[in-house]
Parts: structure tokens; sequence; C-alpha cells
């Protein structure tokens, strides 16, 4: 009759068969070739990942994980350097891809002065200005005209007054259209204001704009207009700005 403890024995006995791990990575980042025990196995892992995070691949952090695996009777293969992944830090939202910079001897900003300016883009709507005062940071549409146009997105500028200003800022309206008109279009609105009906400063056949389309556009608020004899609220959208 079988003794209980050889049927304990036989549940230690060591198996041969690799078994490969796989840690959401494009490869396995190790193969346990010998394992003691099926629970011993879950044991080893749950307690090698949780507390010290990823399984380092280099340097005497891999020294240190395989002589954890070795103390648990596991033998860790070591992965070859071609199979190492490397991630590259994850690039902030809204970031020009490299960042754009340019040097200024003297620049004007909303009326202040300031000299020996290095400009540096922090996303697409903002700037790091360094300059003999100190640093600041700047929105890109407050530069002057001339330079904005290299720092900002086209699609971000229009031109209202023969200038070209930045959207950045700008509430977006959307609505259905409900009249084209030479200068504009009436909309009504269901943001900002659900339900009103307001004018809409823009060039109809540039846009493409027709009636019973849905309207969708950055648009600075310019007090009120008369249409048909009554009086509504009024945006500006400009021109389309087309780069050089």
């Amino acid at each position: 009759m079988p003794r209980k403890t050889d049927f304990v024995r036989s549940q230690l006995r060591e198996r041969t068969e690799p078994i490969q791990v796989f840690l959401d990575l494009v490869g396995p980042m190790c193969v346990i070739t010998r394992v003691k025990a099926v629970g011993q196995l879950a044991a080893v892992l749950l307690a090698f990942w949780f507390p010290g995070g990823a399984v380092a691949q280099t340097g005497t952090s891999s020294d240190a994980a395989s002589s954890f695996f070795q103390r648990q009777g596991l033998l860790l293969n070591r992965p070859q350097p071609s199979n190492t992944v490397v991630i590259p830090p994850a690039r902030a939202a809204n970031r020009p891809d490299p960042a754009r910079q340019e040097k200024f001897d003297r620049l004007m900003i909303n009326g202040v002065i300031y000299t020996n300016v290095l400009l540096r883009t922090i996303n697409a709507s903002e700037g790091a200005l360094h300059h003999d005062g100190g640093l600041e940071k700047i929105r890109l549409g407050d530069l002057p005209e001339a330079i904005r146009v290299r720092f900002c997105d086209p699609a971000s500028l229009r031109l209202v007054g023969g200038h070209v200003v930045s959207t950045d800022g700008w509430p977006r309206l959307s609505g259905k259209i409900t009249n084209v008109l030479t200068n504009g279009v009436l909309v009504k609105l269901e943001v900002p204001k659900a339900g009103a009906v307001a004018f809409v400063a823009c060039d109809p056949a540039a846009e493409a704009l027709q009636d019973g389309q849905p309207l969708s556009l950055c648009a600075q608020e310019a007090g009120s207009a008369e249409v048909g004899g009554k009086t509504v609220p009024a945006f500006d959208a400009g021109l389309r700005y087309q780069a050089p």
C-alpha cells in the first residue's frame, strides 16, 4: 500500500519541460528550465514581480534577478542583448517634435520689450521665452505677426481685418446653418448657447458652407449684428490663412 509520503515526494519531482514567461513584451522575458513544484513557481513569480516591478535585463539588477531565481531552485536564462526591448519615453501631448526655437536681439510682445531672447516652443500654443530678465511662458498667438506665422500651426491661424491672428482661446461654435449670406452665415447654435441664432462673419464660398449644413468653427465674439431686422449675437471667424 503506497504511503502518503510517497505521494508528496512524487509531487515535488523536478520537471524538465522549459516554461516561457511573457510579461507584455515582444518576446519571452526569460526561460525557466527547471521547476521544483508548480505551487512554488507561482509563489516565486508573484514575489519577484510585484515588489520590484519589471524584471531588469542588464547590469547588476540582472545578476540580482538570477540569484533570486537560483535561490528558489530555478534556472534563469538571460535574454541575448539583441532581444532587449528599448521603449522610448512618451512624448508630451500636443508637443512639437522637435521643439522649434529662434533667437532675437529684441522682441516686443503685448507692448513689453525683451532683449537677448531665445524663444522655444512648449506645445502648439505656448512657448518659453528666455531673456535678460529671466524666463517666461507666453502664448504663441501673442507674437508679432511676422513671427507668429513661423511658430503657430497654420491651421490655427485666420485672417481678420487683413492681419494674421491665432484662434487660440477663441470659442468653438457648433450648430446648424440656417441661412447663407454673402459675408457670413446664420447659425442655430448648439454650443455655446443652445437654441440661439447667431451671425458668423466668414467667407461662405471659401469655406464651402451651405444651408442645413452642420457648422464647427472657431470664431471670436464680435458683439451683435442686425440681420433681417433682428439683433443677433455676432462672431467673426475671419478668413482662411494660406501659408506662404
